[in-house]
C-alpha cells in the first residue's frame, strides 16, 4: 500500500483545538475511535501531488502551528473551512469537468525520479477514469456537507 492523504468531515460540534491530541493517526489505516466515526476519503499521494499546484491557491489552516498555510501540509494536519471550502469545491468541479472528457484509463505524468542505475525519468500515474471521478465526487460530497453544516474538512498528510 502506498502513501495516502486522508480527508475527513468534522462537524462544528466535534471541532476544537484539542481534537489533534485525541486523534491517533496511523498513515496506513484509520484506527482511532474518533476517526472511525467520521466520513472520509483517501487520496493517494501521487495523485494529490499531481494536483498540488492548484491547491496552493487556497489559504488553509494548520491547527498544529495555529497559522494559515497555502495548500495542504504534506506531513501534518490541515483544515479547510469557510471560504476555502468554496474554493476547493470550485477547483474540484473544474477537474471533474476536465476528467469527464478523459479516456477510460487516465495516464498522468508523475514525479521526476532517479532510479538505482542513476537514470532519471518521470513516473507515470495510471488510474481508471471512473475511479478518479469517484474519488473527486466523494471529496466534493464531504465539502458540500461541510458548507451546508458549517463544518470542516480535515486533511491528514502522510
Amino acid at each position: 500500500m502506498g502513501l495516502e492523504h486522508n480527508f475527513l468531515y468534522l462537524g462544528s460540534d466535534k471541532y476544537n483545538d484539542d481534537i489533534w491530541k485525541k486523534i491517533q493517526y496511523n498513515p496506513l489505516k484509520l484506527e482511532s475511535n474518533i476517526i472511525s466515526e467520521l466520513e472520509y476519503v483517501n487520496i493517494h499521494d501521487d495523485l494529490l501531488m499531481y494536483f498540488h499546484d492548484y491547491f496552493v491557491w487556497i489559504k488553509l489552516y494548520n491547527p498544529s502551528k495555529k497559522e494559515g498555510v497555502n495548500g495542504f501540509c504534506y506531513y501534518g494536519v490541515t483544515t479547510i473551512y469557510g471560504n476555502a471550502l468554496f474554493q476547493m469545491k470550485n477547483i474540484l468541479d473544474g477537474l471533474l469537468t476536465i476528467f469527464n472528457n478523459a479516456p477510460s484509463m487516465v495516464k498522468l505524468k508523475g514525479n521526476f525520479v532517479t532510479d538505482e542505475n542513476n537514470e532519471s525519468y518521470y513516473d507515470k500515474i495510471y488510474i481508471e477514469k471512473e475511479k478518479l471521478i469517484s474519488i473527486f465526487n466523494k471529496l466534493n460530497k464531504l465539502i458540500e456537507k461541510a458548507i451546508e453544516e458549517k463544518g470542516y474538512i480535515v486533511h491528514l498528510g502522510i
